[in-house]
């Protein structure tokens, strides 16, 4: 039986447009690329290799092609990258990727499963969205990476170069304008210092834009953007050999927040609300409160390359700082009738079918994040041997307060009876309602080794084996508990958060809630790579690896119900998968282009799945307020799985300035064993399919280049992205297909000027990008709506 007809090992190195990604020892290096192959240098193996001899699947995007195509964020990436999928929900800041099925819930615990690095340096879950001004490359490795590039890369790795200061004096400034008042100004200077050894280049980005969503409850307009961000980057290379590099990045985000809207209705007695919000379009919003969203992140990171002798010793060092706050409406609706919550709260004079808040959120978090890489790389036996060995440290800790408020099925107003008996007995608190507090930590020790030993000197010219270990020890810790504390008159909380760690271990228990929770779960494991390549010529080569991928287990917060006290826990997830592959290029008289296949298996065990929608008023037994799981999900060990299938990419040009490039994901998935308690059952909807999973994705995409004699050098670019319909959690999301058209005239008259005018979503397709609340018991499965058309014009001066 052939690997396709097993289920075949996808993945293939999408090498998409005209990427110019590359990196050196100490940061991204130049670009290489010829005008035959594409060739592009990447560091999927934390070093300068040529993509198409790197035994992985990558995509690699070069910082030319994002500031052509106009890509704002990494999240973007997306209709590039057939296969990957963008996640994120609550705020702009909590962006995680999707790769192969393998990435992270919206809410709830859990590590993420495809982690992104910015100079090499992991970001933490929430603070992982990157701008994407003076970028170098962007980097998508696919399948697990947990030898070389941590512990939870069991889907993937998206690896990030800022543009890394050179010894001339050089930069540009750029100007945006486009519709929705859309208008953005973006630059970069790089200033010598000493000269060849010491250099400074600072960066700038300011974007502003209306919003693409009235608020019809608050008269202002959602989904806007108000983001400031710097960045400085400091060369020191005091003698031949040393070389020091320091980024600092700092990025600030106001905005009025996601707009949230009804997806799918659940209880028909919503449905006339809904009806009639719909009929007002379908990107008009109503909330019960005035949301907004307002993120501060920064950071810094610090590689420092020493070669002594044949021997380079490189460390990196980083810290990251994210504070977010925000306040959401998360279903979308106004008031809307409240559903059947059982005896307990008709006893408090709840009537069915009364208008209320069904949830409302409120959330703050500040955290920050150290870590700490040193490596040690060689060669021996006349570079035949190629080695790198290292240790890894990360700690990761609340920096001031960490909660969530649930505003949950309130009256509004309450009903007399409620009031009286509310007010009199409880204090005035509605007791669905509640004050989270979930103070994460995470700490994580590694070493790890990864070795390449090529075998011409025994006659196999061309092959070479390849080996890599690391072992981890990991270390997720919770100081949390849940207080009912939401006035019944107001909806905000009566009680403060915790400022910190020392307060919520010293709460020893209240009127409004329990003992806090503090506890800790320890995980390690051993990750490895195995393979083999050939490189048949100059123009083929081939590869076969297996890997083995680990995700950190950790706990469920806080001290759970009797009935829940099982899943206080979660064990480690593991991967195993196979993958093969092809890189060839080929010239045939004026044709030219590159072509890339690769197939890929899977093998899950102890799939780390999530319950969702767990809340006082969920109907389990014992389940209230102050012992329902944090943000009302659950992790938990639910069975084994398999995922399968394959990848391609290439490019095609038939003469000198046409290029017609392609890209396509295909993936299958199944549960082999399922073993999700009964219990949970309502609440769990991954038997459906893997989240972010779908079955084909692919991208076309044509550039043609021309001459204008004295007026400059036209370039025109097309591409198109199709995504089959695919699960978010319970709910199947419909395809959809994009369209993005630019015209770009650059060395305009003479002068280093490029004028670009693009259109994005041309079509104004309407598509769901993430699902939010997947919970029966709220009645709506909510989301929120991808950016509409956009159109403008970019101006670029080069100095």
């Amino acid at each position: 039986m052939t690997m396709w007809k097993m289920g075949g090992a996808i993945s293939t190195l999408a090498l998409m447009v005209t990427s110019t990604a590359a990196a050196q020892d100490t940061g991204p290096a130049p670009s290489m690329q010829d005008d035959m192959t594409r060739d592009i240098v990447v560091t999927a193996r934390r070093k300068a290799e040529s993509a198409q001899t790197v035994p992985i699947s990558i995509t690699a995007v070069g910082g030319e092609d994002i500031q052509k195509l106009g890509l704002q964020t990494t999240g973007d990436l997306q209709r590039l990258v057939p296969g990957v999928i963008l996640n994120g929900a609550g705020s702009m800041s909590n962006t995680t990727y999707t790769i192969r099925g393998q990435g992270k819930a919206v809410t709830g615990p859990g590590l993420p499963s495809v982690i992104t690095y910015l100079n090499e340096v992991p970001l933490p879950p929430i603070g992982s969205f990157t701008p994407t001004f003076d970028l170098d490359n962007v980097q998508v490795l696919k399948g697990p990476q947990g030898t070389l590039f941590g512990r939870n890369t069991t889907g993937g790795a998206v690896l990030v170069y800022t543009r890394a200061p050179s010894h001339a004096f050089e930069g540009y400034v750029q100007v945006d304008v486009g519709n929705y008042n859309k208008h953005s100004f973006q630059g970069a200077v790089n200033i010598p210092i000493i000269a060849d050894k010491l250099a400074i280049r600072l960066a700038a980005d300011i974007e502003r834009n209306k919003g693409f969503t009235p608020n019809i409850s608050t008269g202002k307009r959602q989904d806007n953007l108000h983001m400031d961000a710097l960045r400085a980057s400091i060369l020191f290379e005091p003698t031949d050999g040393i070389s020091n590099s320091l980024v600092i990045d700092h990025t600030r985000i106001e905005s009025r927040a996601q707009a949230y809207f009804p997806v799918v209705v659940l209880r028909p007695d919503l449905q006339p609300l809904v009806d009639s919000l719909r009929a007002l379009g379908r990107r008009t919003a109503a909330s019960t409160v005035d949301p907004f969203d307002n993120e501060t992140f920064w950071g810094i990171s610090n590689t420092t390359s020493i070669d002594v002798g044949d021997i380079t010793i490189k460390n990196i060092f980083g810290y990251r700082y994210t504070k977010v706050d925000n306040l959401q409406n998360a279903i979308g609706l106004p008031a809307a009738p409240l559903p059947d919550l059982g005896p307990g709260l008709a006893a408090l004079g709840l009537i069915p079918g009364q208008p209320g808040t069904l949830i409302t959120t409120r959330n703050k978090s500040v955290s920050e994040q150290y870590s700490n890489e040193l490596q040690i790389a060689g060669s021996l036996f006349n570079d035949r041997l190629t080695w790198l060995a290292g240790a890894f440290y990360l700690k990761a800790q609340p920096a001031g307060v960490n909660y969530l408020v649930l505003d949950l099925f309130r009256p509004t107003p309450p009903s007399p009876t409620t009031e009286a008996i509310v007010n009199g007995a409880l204090g005035g608190v509605w007791p669905v309602g509640s004050l989270s507090d979930t103070l994460y930590g995470d700490e994580s020790h590694a070493v790890f080794a990864n070795l390449s030993y090529a075998l011409d000197d025994v006659g196999l010219v061309g092959v070479t084996l390849n080996g890599g270990f690391r072992y981890t020890w990991d270390k997720q810790s919770i100081c949390s508990n849940s207080r009912a504390s939401v006035s019944l008159a107001t909806g905000n909380t009566i009680v403060p958060p915790y400022s910190g760690l020392a307060a919520c271990r010293a709460d020893t228990g209240s009127p409004y809630g329990r003992a806090s929770f503090d506890g800790a779960a320890k995980s390690k494991a051993p990750t490895w790579t195995l393979g083999i390549d050939y490189k048949a010529s100059d123009d083929i080569f081939f590869y076969f690896t297996t890997r083995r991928g680990y995700r950190a287990g950790g706990l469920n917060a806080p001290v759970l119900a009797p009935v829940l006290s099982d899943f206080q826990t979660f064990d480690p997830q593991t991967v195993t998968d196979y993958e093969m592959g092809a890189h060839t290029k080929f010239r045939a008289g004026s044709w030219s282009g590159h072509f890339n296949i690769a197939g890929f298996i899977s093998h899950f065990d102890k799939l780390q799945l999530q319950a969702t929608g767990i809340t006082a008023g969920s109907g389990l037994p014992g389940v209230d307020s102050t012992n329902a799981p944090s943000g009302s999900a659950l992790q938990i060990n639910a069975g084994t799985a398999t995922s399968k299938g394959f990848e391609f990419d290439g490019d095609i040009s038939p003469m000198r300035g046409l290029t017609f490039s392609f890209a396509g994901a295909h993936l299958l998935q199944k549960f082999d064993r399922l073993e999700a308690p009964a219990i949970l059952t309502p609440f769990f909807h991954s038997p459906g399919g893997f989240t972010g999973a779908p079955k084909w994705s692919y991208q076309f995409a044509a550039d043609y280049s021309f001459d204008l004699g004295d007026f400059g050098q036209m370039s025109l670019h097309g591409d198109y992205y199709h995504i089959d319909h695919y699960l978010q959690g319970p709910v199947r999301l419909p395809g959809y297909n994009l369209i993005s058209l630019n015209a770009q005239v650059s060395n305009l008259k003479g002068l280093p000027i490029t004028v670009t005018a693009y259109v994005d979503n041309l079509t104004n397709h309407q598509y769901i990008q993430n699902i939010i609340i997947s919970a029966t018991s709220f009645g709506i499965n909510s989301g929120s709506y991808a950016p509409p058309r956009t159109y403008g014009v970019r101006v670029r001066y080069d100095f």
